[in-house]
């Protein structure tokens, strides 16, 4: 039995040990013979916004959710970058989505609840 998504686990520990230009390169790569995971879009997207590059990982996270817009981890890191792009309007956005998504609540909206709550807080 093949594990379709080794490749993809892979760039995703190497994210974690903080190489992510390498993971950049291999996630295109991967996304050219895969162009409708929208796990690997969501993963681009976090490598671009650990980089700082928030206008990118925005479109990666966009492109993730063109392809499931019920995606709970794109609406998460989405509302996160937005929060670090000082757009909490658009943050409350996915917010609510995920509010939608998860009927009795998930992890990913209690974490972004809890942020925007912080940011809230502390942007006064």
């Amino acid at each position: 039995h093949r594990d379709l998504h080794y490749p993809l686990r892979r760039q995703r520990q190497m994210c974690i040990i903080d190489r992510y230009e390498k993971a950049r390169s291999n996630l295109k790569i991967f996304i050219e013979n895969n162009s409708s995971d929208h796990e690997a879009y969501n993963l681009l997207g976090y490598v671009e916004r650990q980089l700082q590059n928030y206008e990118l990982a925005i479109n990666f996270y966009k492109k993730a959710l063109s392809i499931d817009s019920n995606f709970t981890g794109a609406h998460h890191y989405i509302a996160i970058t937005y929060l670090e792009m000082d757009n909490l309007n658009s943050a409350k956005y996915h917010l609510d989505k995920l509010d939608l998504i998860c009927l009795f609540g998930c992890e990913d909206f209690y974490d972004l609840k809890n942020k925007i709550a912080f940011y809230e807080a502390n942007n006064e």
